[in-house]
């Protein structure tokens, strides 16, 4: 097996694989620090490119949230946030 290089706790790497992604983690808001939180920010208005405003954060806050990290760095987000209709 390759060397797992900059995988952030990933598994190593496999034959045929480009890159380690390190495990995705399940979380709540209020488990992710000040840091944390201002990098998911930072992922959703890159996603949607400035068009993503504080009412949009707003409801994106509660909920299920799962993120990837590098290290300590937040590098990717995914968030299931109940409503009722």
């Amino acid at each position: 097996m390759g060397p797992s290089v900059g995988t952030g706790g990933a598994e190593p790497l496999r034959p045929g694989m480009l890159f380690a992604v390190p495990p995705p983690q399940l979380i709540t808001v209020p488990a992710l620090d000040p840091v944390e939180l201002e990098a998911v920010r930072r992922i959703m208005d890159d996603a949607f490119e400035g068009d993503f405003d504080d009412d949009d954060w707003d409801h994106a806050l509660g909920g299920l949230h799962v993120v990837v990290r590098d290290g300590d760095t937040v590098v990717a987000h995914a968030a299931v946030v109940e409503r009722v209709l």
